[in-house]
């Protein structure tokens, strides 16, 4: 049986199909991507999953490694990152971009094998009993590409692209409104059945976004802060919103002025830090 082949040694990729059993796999996965008070790009947790046992064997005995490549063809921008045993915050400059990004996960092999054997779950048709020299830095495995496009805006006045802290979540499954607040940021879920789907009615509020947070945000914005005042949340989002606390010097047991600060927060003109509208299905 005939092949293209690209490397002298087998490599788990989407590309090469016959390299590795089916049922391999190598993919990035990551969170959101925001800006810092920096106004660095920032994406967020990084990492990947492999099925592959040689792989993940010579990741175990520290013979390879994982990186990822952050890569801009406008500007010819080309930076890597190494991933180690958890996910990794890939933060970037706004002058080194513009235009299309794209990034990947490589695995990268950590000093040089002698007659090495892919024994486990390559593909034995093409490769059964055959051994390799590999040197170091030699590419085991691409994961798939993903792309974001961004432009520069680093003024001095530019509002900064903010991590989104409260997500809006249609579920069929419930017929109230509820929430949840966590690490990860804000959740609204709203019930999605066709006798019952406000979260169809959320949608179709879209041009009206002040009557669409007075609605379905302002009294969640109102619990957040008075949780954060009393302190009974604290994550990494809640930075922002302490710094909205002090801006407008809010104390605990002011309720009217906290119900004043969350209408001047959420009808900015330029959405506030910490509270831009949620978005369909986390912004999916």
């Amino acid at each position: 049986m005939s092949r293209i082949t690209y490397f002298p040694h087998p490599v788990l990729a989407t590309f090469l199909n016959n390299d590795y059993n089916s049922d391999c796999q190598f993919e990035i996965i990551h969170g959101e991507r925001h800006e810092n008070e920096e106004r660095q790009i920032v994406i967020d947790n990084v990492f990947y999953e492999l099925k592959s046992k040689s792989l993940k064997k010579l990741l175990d005995d520290k013979l390879a490694q994982v990186v990822c490549e952050v890569r801009c063809a406008a500007t010819l921008f080309s930076d890597t990152f190494i991933i180690n045993d958890a996910p990794k915050d890939i933060i970037l400059k706004q002058n080194e971009l513009r235009g299309t990004i794209e990034f990947d996960l490589k695995i990268l092999l950590s000093e040089n094998l002698k007659n090495f054997m892919f024994e486990d779950d390559t593909n034995e048709t093409f490769y059964k009993n055959e051994s390799f020299d590999l040197q170091k830095n030699d590419i085991l495995a691409i994961s798939n590409t993903k792309k974001f496009t961004f432009e520069p805006r680093n003024l001095p006045d530019a509002e900064i692209q903010a991590k989104e802290i409260f997500h809006c979540v249609p579920s069929s499954e419930i017929d109230e409104i509820t929430y949840d607040i966590e690490k990860r940021g804000v959740f609204i879920y709203l019930p999605d059945k066709t006798n019952n789907n406000i979260y169809l009615e959320w949608q179709n509020l879209s041009s009206k976004p002040n009557l669409r947070n007075l609605l379905f945000n302002f009294p969640l914005v109102q619990r957040v802060l008075l949780r954060v005042l009393n302190e009974e949340i604290n994550y990494s989002w809640t930075k922002a919103i302490k710094k909205d606390i002090d801006k407008h010097d809010l104390q605990k047991d002011n309720h009217k002025a906290i119900f004043k600060a969350t209408q001047k927060i959420m009808n900015k003109k330029n959405k506030a830090s910490f509270i831009r509208a949620a978005k369909e299905a986390l912004n999916k």
